[in-house]
């Protein structure tokens, strides 16, 4: 918690400075953040044993691979049809998950899957 509280609190002060915080890729506070939350996990083990968890897991990484390209889409779209402040944020990072996911999950069910992990 209190990596997430330090995290924030210099956020806010970048953006004081007229420094926008998502330029970079860590804050002072963000090693602690990810800290707390693997110390976190390592206390509750039994958290990820529900149905749903070892689906997305299989995902993960295609996941991760694929979403920058997005992102990166999904700002452009959002930019072409004039969507401002939380209206922008709102379909990048949703449209980020749910297209990033689908592409994985479509991938995965395709024959490019041989090809992409042998």
């Amino acid at each position: 918690m209190l990596g997430m509280i330090i995290h924030f609190i210099e956020a806010y002060y970048l953006l004081n400075w007229d420094v926008d915080f998502r330029i970079h890729d860590y804050l002072f506070g963000t090693p602690i953040w990810a800290l707390g939350f693997f110390f976190f996990l390592l206390a509750n083990p039994n958290l990820g044993d529900s149905k749903w968890v070892q689906p997305v897991a299989n995902l993960t990484l295609g996941i991760y691979v694929s979403h920058l390209l997005f992102v990166i889409y999904l700002t452009n779209l959002a930019g072409f049809i004039g969507f401002e402040l939380w209206k922008r944020d709102l379909l990048v990072w949703l449209g980020s998950i749910v297209i990033s996911a689908l592409f994985t999950y479509l991938v995965m069910k395709t024959p490019l899957r041989r090809v992409l992990f042998r």
